[in-house]
């Protein structure tokens, strides 16, 4: 069965949730909003001081939740860097970063975090 995007946001949240991600945040809180054409537009967390609206793009390209969904260990990834003219380098990157930058120049990028939940 393939999931909606919906489906898809709330699962990557819930597994970055799990991993630290806004500790002590109830999950059962969160509530993932849809504009009039079903677009996915904001992503509610609602608490005893009220509830706070976030874009879903300011979220899932974060620095915290990618390293709460994807974590901190190096599996190999390597990113070049142009020191000089004519001079590059490798260094190695942790799998959060590197999923990260996958993720951006992905076309859709809940797409790109279903493969990972």
């Amino acid at each position: 069965m393939k999931l909606t995007d919906k489906e898809i946001l709330y699962k990557a949240i819930d597994k970055a949730m799990d991993n630290g991600l806004w500790d002590g945040r109830n999950k059962a809180t969160i509530l993932i909003k849809d504009s009039w054409n079903e677009f996915i537009s904001k992503v509610s967390f609602m608490g005893d001081g009220g509830s706070i609206d976030l874009d879903y793009q300011a979220i899932i390209f974060s620095h915290d939740f990618a390293r709460a969904f994807w974590g901190e260990k190096h599996s190999g990834h390597q990113d070049l860097v142009r020191k000089r003219i004519g001079n590059y380098i490798t260094y190695p990157i942790n799998d959060w970063q590197h999923h990260l930058q996958r993720m951006v120049i992905e076309e859709n990028p809940i797409k790109y975090l279903s493969l990972h939940i």
